[in-house]
């Protein structure tokens, strides 16, 4: 179903190439380790660790999340499209991709909270059961990515 696209050169040379497949692999590694450690300072500090961190401070932190999530779409597409009829058959690569998408939907929460309600919470010293549900979320769903990601690699 998709020989073509692991027929391009770009695919080849990601399969065959000395570089190609640990280039990407670190890209995505960077990226996800970027993604998950900004969204665990950030969840964390919805849920009351770090609250002398002040909030709108975390949308800085928010924005290079979203930058490791662009190099992790890139460096990941470039990584299925080497064995992309295997990917799309392996059900713990369907469950990360859902996973991700989940979790980005989180964090784009959590960005959107923080935008509009973050000075409240820095005076009240609290932030809204809402907001802390999200922040849980993003905690568990990017290590959730984690370990289904690696799970890929070894079932």
């Amino acid at each position: 179903m998709f020989i073509w696209l692991e027929s391009t050169s770009y695919a080849e040379w990601i399969q065959i190439s000395l570089w190609g497949w640990a280039i990407m692999l670190v890209l995505h590694a960077v990226g996800t380790a970027t993604v998950v450690g900004v969204n665990f300072v950030v969840g964390l500090r919805l849920v009351g660790f770090f609250r002398p961190i002040p909030s709108k401070s975390l949308l800085g932190l928010i924005h290079i999340a979203w930058a490791a999530v662009a190099l992790n779409t890139f460096s990941g597409f470039s990584l299925f499209m080497s064995a992309a009829s295997n990917y799309v058959e392996d059900v713990w690569f369907l469950l990360k991709l859902l996973l991700v998408i989940l979790a980005s939907v989180a964090t784009w929460q959590v960005q959107r909270s923080v935008r509009l309600n973050g000075d409240a919470w820095d005076s009240a010293d609290a932030v809204s059961a809402t907001s802390l549900r999200w922040g849980i979320g993003v905690l568990v769903l990017w290590t959730a990515v984690v370990l289904v990601g690696r799970l890929i690699a070894y079932l």
